[in-house]
């Protein structure tokens, strides 16, 4: 940005869970199990 002029171009909060959503549902899921809720992924 600095270096070669270029706007700033916020990617936005979901960024990196679109980037990789399988990772991320994985992520959620344990977290969520963590908690004590039973997960189940189902699409």
């Amino acid at each position: 940005m600095i270096t070669n002029n270029a706007e700033f171009l916020d990617m936005g909060a979901q960024h990196f869970h679109k980037l990789n959503s399988e990772r991320s549902k994985r992520h959620l899921a344990k977290r969520l199990e963590s908690l004590g809720y039973k997960v189940d992924l189902a699409k």
